[in-house]
């Protein structure tokens, strides 16, 4: 609570599971379907981690950003 996380211009930030808890990482993969940042390269990472305990909002984007990484979220339960 109480922090901001900000993707860098040139690399995803992503969540991944470490022993008992998530953390941001960041990936420097660069994804043909993707922009730098990606919503949509966060999102797959937590529909994975979080599962049915995951909600996905897209409030703007740039053109498709963000469907793939909800339609993950949803077949996790989310």
């Amino acid at each position: 609570a109480g922090t901001i996380h900000l993707a860098p211009g040139d690399c995803n930030l992503i969540v991944v599971r470490e022993a008992d808890h998530a953390v941001f990482e960041t990936s420097d993969h660069v994804y043909a379907e993707f922009n730098h940042p990606s919503i949509d390269c966060l999102f797959h990472s937590m529909g994975v981690v979080f599962g049915a305990k995951c909600i996905g909002v897209v409030l703007t984007g740039m053109g498709k950003d963000g469907t793939s990484g909800l339609k993950t979220i949803k077949d996790h339960g989310g």
